[in-house]
């Protein structure tokens, strides 16, 4: 059994995305063990210099603090860890400041009332809740530290989201009680009697910490945001984060119902235990948290990029690291759980049996993983607060069948019974919508279904788990150049004219179209290498490929990425009007456009046609989004790897252009091919009700096709047949106002382009 678990643990640690989990929640959990002597060191002082009475009225004050925290929040910390990763996945730190600025326009009002509310009822939530009316001067002055705590909440989970994981886990564990510390100390030497010095020096601490980390926040968002961006209203926020907020407030609910229950049925001794108990078997959850303070918000960016191969791999990579994290410290708890109980008082031993109930509850945890994270990130945050609510419900109802008949056993049935169920229920819950495993159990291989076939509805392919492959395993020669995109941009000529060197081949068809057609790739890249290419004429040379949706799907990035990540890839664009009105063209010619001007196409929402091909030929808007589209690409492969140039350069400086992409690509840069040839040149259809038939989707037709012709001719049949029933076609002139619309709609789009390429493209908006 160990040397499986030595052997998967091996091969885990190879993933480079598994060292940056491991490291990163090491790195997290480092500094919450920092946190924790800091608030040992906060106490021990406190103690020393003030007394214990002081030190219960400093935690007293704290708990009420963090209730009234809580309320100012609402959840938006949390939201904002989703909210900023998955913009940041697509570069929109406009939106990133956008929503900060929101999110703090938010937290301050709302921190300032709760802050007169405290200030103002602190003598009757002292006297009446409390019954200790000598609170009132503390609960004033915590008071004031709500706006501040909560500032600190935000900022911390903003780093986050930003992935600046040691400013995340200092600012989250360390800062506020090291602080705190040292004004105490300062504070002492002059006013050595004052016993409100402790909560002055919290608020104090709290107060520098909230004004350093929004400066420090809002410079790393300035750093790339030109301008704040109203992409979310308040309310949308709010609509993310209030489900957060009842998820973490249920999970604490549940706790005190446990507790209050059974004070109601047994001494004070066995609520003392069973606390005890709870304490220590939160150590290995404890490990859990550190993990999904760096799978949270990559849980966000996978999900916004629906890269769900990589969601899946997260998901079982953050169970594997938790499961062997985990596991040795579950075992120590098991095996000595007796002598661990006994170290807080021979009264205590009665717990150690009790112990193992409340751990059965925590081997749920180590077993299903970041489910919690997983449902909050990926936009299901209603449905896992619907789960609590549920469990919650399920953990009163075994509260009054188990305590009152097992007392302090009984108590930890219902823990266990509530910690198991919102775990299966969330880890079933996630299978079902998306077909992934976030369980890790080391000793079986668990097979795990793509999570595009999920979205797509229909069947990729069955596969073992995406941890070891993402593809059927080939041995043909990879893709060494790929042009993705643009479309209309005279892709296909750059492709012909890149052949025609003599240490480059490339496939007859008009696009490669492996990497985006599901059904393709399931069967695996050899195969369809075969139909496209020539083996013997092959070899020695580089295999140059073009499919201009590859940029547009990003799905299709993703596996080229696992196919070839050192590939080298061409991007060619065209004014973005020019290029739209040319698409719409294309779309009516192949009769996949219905509408009948090119002005109606362009308030219609492309996701109404079925086929990906369709909609990426009718995105017209979309398609001209450049420089998110080149950010993208950006984020899957290194940028000396991406070569940008404009349809203009063909046309006006063709031999040189040639020479850089020869260069580029790494072979002889003198071969000049012939650049006065033309390739899919406008074309209209003589019968239009024929131009975008396809026989092989006829069952019948579809079977007698593919027995008497291989795939390489059905593609020169399928060519023949359109220049058969193609005509030449020049579109009507553009109207003026739809143009100038055009022009004013990419306009920003283009000036953003222009400084991430370091060009002029003024001329675009003419």
């Amino acid at each position: 059994m160990l040397q499986i678990l030595e052997k998967k643990l091996k091969r885990q640690l190879r993933e480079k995305d598994f060292k940056e989990l491991v490291f990163g929640s090491a790195t997290t959990f480092f500094m919450r063990v920092l946190g924790m002597l800091a608030g040992t060191v906060f106490t021990f002082v406190m103690a020393k210099y003030y007394g214990a009475s002081t030190v219960g009225a400093f935690h007293l004050s704290q708990t009420v603090l963090l209730l009234f925290t809580i309320l100012t929040r609402l959840g938006m910390d949390t939201a904002i860890v989703k909210l900023f990763s998955e913009n940041i996945a697509f570069n929109k730190w406009n939106n990133v400041l956008g929503i900060y600025n929101r999110v703090i326009s938010s937290v301050i009002p709302l921190g300032l009332f709760w802050t007169v509310v405290l200030f103002f009822s602190s003598g009757l939530i002292a006297e009446h809740v409390f019954h200790k009316p000598y609170l009132k001067s503390y609960f004033q002055i915590i008071s004031l530290g709500i706006l501040p705590m909560a500032m600190r909440f935000v900022n911390s989970e903003c780093y986050r989201g930003m992935r600046k994981l040691k400013l995340y886990a200092y600012s989250q564990n360390v800062s506020y009680f090291l602080y705190s510390i040292i004004v105490m100390l300062v504070l002492y030497f002059f006013h050595q009697s004052n016993s409100y010095i402790p909560n002055i020096s919290f608020v104090i601490a709290l107060a520098v910490l909230a004004i350093t980390s929004s400066i420090s926040v809002r410079s790393k968002i300035n750093q790339n945001a030109t301008e704040s961006s109203p992409y979310l209203s308040k309310l949308e926020i709010l609509k993310t984060s209030y489900p957060m907020m009842l998820s973490n407030s249920m999970m604490q609910i549940s706790g005190w119902i446990n507790t209050l229950i059974l004070g109601s049925y047994v001494s004070d001794s066995d609520v003392g235990v069973y606390r005890v108990v709870l304490n220590v078997s939160s150590v290995c959850a404890f490990i859990l948290v550190s993990i999904n303070s760096v799978a949270a918000p990559r849980f966000a960016e996978l999900y916004a990029r629906k890269d769900l191969i990589g969601l899946a791999r997260a998901a079982r990579q953050t169970s594997a690291v938790n499961f062997f994290a985990s596991i040795p410290i579950f075992v120590l708890i098991i095996v000595f759980r007796e002598r661990i109980m006994g170290y807080f008082g021979n009264e205590f031993i009665i717990g150690a049996s009790v112990l193992l109930f409340t751990m059965a509850g925590q081997f749920m945890n180590i077993f299903c993983g970041s489910v919690g994270s997983f449902l909050n990130m990926t936009g299901r945050q209603k449905e896992f607060q619907n789960i609590l609510l549920i469990c919650t419900l399920i953990n009163l109802v075994s509260c009054f069948i188990f305590i009152p008949r097992y007392g302090l056993m009984g108590s930890a049935i219902c823990t266990m019974l509530f910690m198991s169920s919102w775990n299966i229920i969330s880890v079933v819950f996630i299978y079902r919508k998306y077909k992934i495993q976030t369980f890790y159990w080391p000793f079986t291989k668990i097979k795990q279904i793509d999570f595009m076939a999920t979205e797509n509805k229909t069947l990729v392919t069955d596969k073992e788990t995406v941890l070891d492959t993402a593809a059927p395993v080939s041995h043909s020669p990879k893709v060494s150049v790929a042009i993705v995109g643009i479309q209309k941009s005279a892709t296909s000529s750059l492709k012909n004219y890149l052949a025609e060197h003599p240490k480059l081949i490339s496939h007859d068809r008009l696009e490669f179209t492996y990497f985006v057609n599901d059904n393709e790739y399931a069967q695996g890249y050899d195969r369809w290498f075969e139909n496209d290419f020539d083996k013997n004429e092959a070899e020695g040379k580089l295999i140059l490929v073009k499919n201009v949706g590859l940029v547009f799907w990003e799905e299709g990035l993703i596996r080229l990425k696992e196919h070839n990540p050192d590939v080298k890839i061409i991007m060619m664009l065209r004014n973005p009007a020019d290029r739209a009105y040319s698409a719409y063209w294309y779309a009516v010619n192949r009769g996949v456009e219905k509408h009948k001007s090119f002005e109606e196409a362009l308030k219609s929402d492309p996701k109404q046609y079925l086929r990906k091909a369709d909609i990426s030929i009718v995105s017209y808007y979309q398609q001209g989004h450049y420089f998110d589209l080149i950010q993208r690409l950006y984020y899957y492969f290194p940028e000396k790897n991406v070569k940008i140039i404009l349809q203009e350069d063909l046309s006006k400086n063709g031999k040189q252009l040639m020479h850089d992409l020869f260069e580029f690509i790494g072979i002889d840069s003198s071969f000049q091919p012939d650049l006065a040839k033309k390739y899919n040149e406008s074309a209209s259809a003589k019968i239009k009700s024929l131009s975008n038939v396809n026989l092989e989707k006829i069952g019948i037709a579809k079977k007698i096709i593919h027995s008497i012709v291989t795939p390489k001719y059905r593609n020169i049949l399928k060519r023949a047949f359109r220049k058969i029933n193609s005509t030449k076609f020049e579109p009507p002139p553009l109207n003026s106002f739809t143009r100038q619309k055009l022009i004013d709609y990419f306009k920003p789009h283009n000036e953003k382009l222009g400084k991430l390429l370091n060009r002029d493209l003024s001329h675009w908006d003419k």
